[in-house]
């Protein structure tokens, strides 16, 4: 029992040395499971009750934030050495216990003879031997420290393998040295490769720089200097490089005298920690030497506003000698008391919203009483639990820059009060060609009333391509080749329509080294240049264009007038032949075919003449012919008019306006005409039914004595489509422009009329319905007169002459020359011929001749030339009547300003020739 005693106290205090190393270093870090799931265990099998618990919270509180990494590493490692020990202690005990027991056994029996045992079992359970000779024997113990001792040895390697350290046992005396296979693994060896391991072969693997530090620990622990032994080291991998273990290890077994036996101990790779400890240090010094090196303020203060620490700079702006001597001082120590106040609430700002303050200006006092100003940042500074426990703040001094930005700004103002008041655009744009700086002229130009509208923009965020695409090929060619434009012209459109013109120059902006860092544009406003140019350039092609048209015209009138004279010249004789056979006896289908001939004849001469009534229209030469004439004239030429050409079972009917003045100054002609073509119009549209004329007063003005009248014309016929009413009234357009179209015409007429009535100041249109009929009308402005100088229509043509004439008749075309023959001679009329203008000069002599017919064109000598000629001969000459198919208005005029005393259009009827006798003879 003595032995067993001693035994067991030999282990428990080998059990308190770590327990009580535990309790004695509070601060260091030991994984709470540890204790937790091993150390009851322990305490448990040597029935030891605990009496103090130990967590990771109760250690985690009392180790510095910047040191727990490396506390709970090294503590972590020398907890699972000591457990380690223990275990190893553990199982020696065990091994001692066994023994004992099986030499109790033996002596108990006391003999060797031997005996047969019965297995069994106890009340617990637990196996037992019964024998049935001599003494029974209860080996109950025994089988419940063998099972102990198998559990704790697989305990003990599952710990050591999953703690991934290597295990050693140094036998002091004989050198020897037990190690597992992750001791030599640490190393890059199998443990075949490197055992046997002595003392020696540690010797040799250690680095020579730490051989003898780490015999020092060592001894130091065999002398009881230490509890432990402790020691990083370095140590040779098998590829050469030196690996960091942490060494750890405790004196197991010592003899009577004290003299260490054993050692055990454990090794821990920590090559990661050291690399990450030694770039933790290069950092710190690097940071430091960065904060001592910008050309910043940097400090950092706590919670209350107490400086913790700050760079080199900032303590020679607070008057101290090192950053040292700032330590523990707050704003109030400072020069800059003035400031305290101010400084401590942007602190506590920082601190209690958690955001960063950064890049404002405040003022500060010198020790030497100077007021600067500093550019100022700070943030808050959080610990590894995001936690805020300080402020870090920077600053600039930049007192000189806001001297020199006060004097900046100064100039600024000057220059931009004169590029303001410069009438020329003035801009400057960037690298990237975005507009920074744009005076009022550029803003005027680009429609704007703020600069900021503009900043920042380029010319494609404000023109279409078409604009900023030439704007921006020039930047790039000053930006990237440093080539100016100078002088170009440029066409803007402003926001409101405007169209102005630039002359504009650009060139490059360079810096203090010579690199372009954007341009300056200059653009003169020569909108007023360019109109007067535009101007000049539009009425030279205006000029252009008059010459070229008057050509045009001029042409085409000689065209028609030869045409118009040409086609006249055979109607003449045609019509005339016609006149001459209706005057002789003819059968009924004679007179039929007659007819037919002169109606053809008929229409072919209208048709000339609306051409040429077009025509005249184009050239502007048509003229009002304004005269009084009776109001009713217009109703009877249209009543007239519609029972000559209506062949149609329809029927005519007119609704007069009594309030229209009987009398009225216009052209009496053009009126007539215009209302012909719209009733001309209707009888041929319409198949059956009524066509309705209409006049309405309009308008009566008694203080200028005018009226605007209006007449429209209704009919019941094929009506027109609405898309066609737009097209009615332009030039050669038919309501019925098919091939198989029914109607025949030029499509002239409505064109006509519409410029007859623009003449009059009046409007012309027309309202249909397809199928129901259609409604033409147009209005006309004219005087109010009461003269009574008027000839009614019915009056209009005079009798024929009373005697008979001797004629004298110019014409070169033997077909004219025999019907004005025939026409005049039916007349009793004596007719002398000439070919030309020459025989009848020749021919002429006084008081031979009554009258002389004189056509116009004739070859060898022309009808005006002649009538100069024998004016210039004689002195009392006859009348002489000009004779021509050229039918342009102001032919009649211009040839009677030559020397005729009247004039007659081919072809003519013989109408036309007793009237012109009536007026020249009474």
């Amino acid at each position: 029992m003595g032995n067993r005693f001693l035994a067991k106290l030999f282990f428990f205090s080998l059990l308190l040395i770590p327990v009580s190393l535990i309790a004695e270093k509070p601060a260091e870090r030991i994984p709470a499971s540890v204790f937790s799931n091993n150390l009851s265990q322990v305490h448990k099998g040597f029935g030891i009750i605990e009496t103090r618990i130990i967590t990771e919270a109760n250690i985690t509180q009392r180790i510095k934030p910047t040191e727990s990494l490396a506390t709970t590493t090294r503590w972590f490692i020398l907890g699972l050495s000591g457990i380690i020990l223990i275990l190893i202690a553990l199982v020696i005990s065990l091994t001692i216990r066994l023994t004992y027991r099986k030499k109790t056994i033996a002596a108990l029996n006391g003999s060797n003879d031997s005996f047969s045992s019965t297995p069994g079992s106890d009340a617990n359970g637990l196996n037992c031997t019964l024998t049935n000779k001599g003494a029974i024997t209860d080996d109950t113990s025994l089988k419940y420290v063998e099972h102990e001792l198998k559990t704790e040895r697989a305990r003990l390697k599952g710990i050591i393998e999953g703690a991934n350290v290597g295990t050693w046992e140094w036998n002091i005396e004989t050198g020897e040295n037990i190690i597992n296979e992750n001791w030599a693994g640490f190393l890059g060896y199998s443990l075949e490769e490197i055992s046997p391991v002595t003392i020696k072969t540690w010797e040799k693997l250690i680095h020579p720089d730490d051989l003898k530090k780490s015999y020092d620990l060592i001894n130091k622990h065999i002398k009881g200097e230490s509890d432990f032994y402790e020691c990083e080291v370095r140590m040779k991998h098998k590829d050469g490089h030196w690996v960091w273990i942490l060494d750890r290890g405790r004196v197991i077994t010592r003899d009577t005298d004290g003299k260490p036996l054993v050692m055990m101990g454990t090794h821990q790779s920590i090559t990661k920690r050291k690399m990450a400890e030694k770039k933790l240090a290069e950092s710190r010094m690097m940071l430091r030497k960065v904060i001592d090196t910008i050309p910043v303020r940097v400090f950092w203060k706590d919670l209350k506003g107490t400086y913790l620490g700050c760079n080199q700079l900032f303590a020679m702006d607070a008057g101290k000698p090192n950053p040292e001597s700032v330590i523990g001082l707050n704003d109030y120590d400072m020069g800059w008391t003035d400031q305290a106040d101010l400084y401590r609430a942007d602190d506590f700002e920082v601190i209690k919203s958690g955001q960063p303050k950064i890049n404002y200006e405040e003022p500060q006092t010198t020790p030497e009483g100077k007021t600067i100003w500093l550019k100022t940042s700070k943030i808050p500074l959080r610990n590894e639990n995001n936690n805020i426990f300080g402020v870090l703040g920077t600053y600039e001094d930049i007192t000189d820059k806001k001297k020199a930005e006060a004097s900046l700004l100064q100039e600024r103002k000057l220059l931009r009060t004169l590029i303001d008041n410069i009438p020329d655009a003035v801009y400057v744009k960037d690298l990237e060609g975005r507009k920074i700086i744009a005076n009022k002229a550029d803003l005027y130009n680009l429609g704007l009333e703020k600069e900021e509208d503009i900043i920042g923009k380029k010319d494609s965020d404000i023109w279409p391509p078409e604009i900023s695409d030439p704007f921006e090929e020039d930047d790039q060619q000053v930006l990237n080749n440093g080539e100016a434009v100078i002088n170009k012209e440029e066409k803007l459109i402003r926001p409101d329509g405007e169209t102005i013109w630039l002359l504009t120059s650009k060139l490059p902006l360079m810096n203090n080294e010579g690199k372009i860092i954007g341009l300056l544009g200059v653009g003169r406003d020569i909108t007023g240049i360019k109109k007067a140019e535009e101007e000049l350039r539009q009425k030279k092609l205006l000029e252009e264009k008059i010459t070229i048209a008057q050509e045009s015209l001029r042409f085409k009138q000689n065209f028609l007038a030869n045409m118009s004279h040409e086609i006249r010249t055979p109607l003449t004789g045609i019509l005339g032949m016609v006149e001459v056979l209706a005057k002789t006896q003819l059968d009924v289908m004679q007179t039929d075919y007659l007819q037919t001939i002169q109606q053809s004849g008929e229409n072919l001469r209208e048709i000339v003449n609306t051409v040429l009534d077009f025509s005249k229209i184009e050239a502007g030469k048509v003229k009002l012919k304004r005269r009084v004439f009776a109001w009713e004239n217009v109703s009877n030429h249209a009543e007239s008019l519609f029972k000559s050409i209506c062949k149609k079972p329809i029927t005519f009917s007119y609704k007069d306006d009594h309030e229209i003045p009987s009398y009225i100054k216009a052209d009496e002609n053009r009126i007539a005409q215009i209302v012909s073509n719209l009733i001309s119009n209707a009888v041929k549209f319409t198949d059956e039914g009524k066509i309705t004329m209409k006049s309405e007063l309009q308008e009566h003005h008694t203080e200028d004595k005018t009226v605007k009248i209006k007449i429209s014309v209704s009919d019941t016929g094929i009506g027109i489509a609405q898309e066609r009413l737009k097209q009615l009234f332009q030039p050669f357009t038919q309501i019925d422009d098919r091939d198989t179209r029914q109607f025949e015409g030029t499509g002239l007429g409505l064109s006509i009329s519409k410029e007859l009535v623009k003449l009059h100041r009046g409007e012309i249109g027309a309202e249909s319905q397809e199928g129901v009929g259609s409604t033409f009308w147009f209005t006309f402005k004219a005087e109010v007169t009461e003269e009574k100088e008027i000839v009614s229509s019915k009056n209009l043509r005079p009798s024929a002459a009373k005697r008979s004439l001797r004629i004298l008749l110019a014409e070169d075309k033997v077909v004219n020359q025999k019907v004005i023959k025939l026409l005049l001679s039916s007349l009793g009329h004596e007719i002398v011929i000439a070919e030309n203008g020459e025989k009848a000069v020749a021919i002429y002599e006084d008081e031979l001749f009554d009258l002389i017919l004189m056509d116009i064109q004739m070859p060898v000598m022309d009808g005006i030339a002649a009538t100069q000629q024998l004016r210039q001969n004689y002195h009392n000459l006859p009348p002489i009547v000009g004779l021509s198919a050229n039918a342009f208005e102001g032919d009649r005029e211009k040839y009677m300003a030559m020397g005729l005393d009247e004039y007659i259009t081919k072809p003519f009827k013989v109408q036309d020739f007793q009237d012109v006798l009536e007026k020249l003879f009474g």
